[in-house]
């Protein structure tokens, strides 16, 4: 007896590439590619979103640790500085875990949540905040703006924990914060 799947292998192989493409089972198609050139390059980058500059298509993870607001309590996710070599400059990546704790956190009364922070130790106004969260069904990541990676870079993440109120939102208190060494 023939196998009634076999003649719709090769339709479904070749389907995959449109597929993924269009963003499906949670992949994406970056626009930049490595050969692109960034759009910024050290001070030039200070403020921007790393994800609009193509400066993801070459950056290396220089710092990882799991991360939360207390030495004795829970981590809340991955917390990553990040470093472009073709852009000079350095941002936060932190992806936050996913299943059945967050679930529950959900479900009993809020949610915490994160912000993230990233500097240049010593110099005025170069402090950033976050510059863009991606969500998806398993969880959600994000990213702070970028610095230039001259001199030393320092980046922390603060953790607040938001109740869950029926119309609006809830009180939020500090969970902590959870401050990288410092970094040249």
């Amino acid at each position: 007896m023939e196998n009634p799947m076999k003649p719709k292998i090769p339709a479904i192989l070749a389907s995959l590439p449109l597929i993924t493409s269009l963003g499906l089972f949670g992949l994406t198609a970056s626009s930049a590619t490595a050969d692109e050139h960034p759009t910024c390059y050290g001070d030039t980058c200070d403020g921007l979103n790393p994800a609009d500059t193509n400066c993801t298509a070459d950056a290396v993870t220089i710092y990882a640790v799991k991360a939360g607001g207390r030495s004795d309590g829970p981590t809340y996710g991955h917390f990553e500085l990040r470093y472009s070599p073709k852009c000079h400059s350095n941002w936060v990546r932190f992806t936050r875990w996913s299943g059945v704790r967050t679930y529950l956190d959900e479900m009993t009364g809020g949610t915490v949540q994160e912000t993230l922070w990233i500097w240049r130790q010593g110099v005025a106004n170069s402090l950033r905040g976050t510059a863009h969260t991606e969500t998806w069904p398993n969880g959600n990541s994000e990213w702070s703006e970028m610095v230039t990676a001259d001199g030393v870079t320092c980046s922390s993440v603060e953790f607040y924990y938001t109740e869950k109120k029926q119309f609006g939102g809830g009180a939020r208190r500090s969970e902590g914060t959870f401050n990288a060494p410092c970094l040249s």
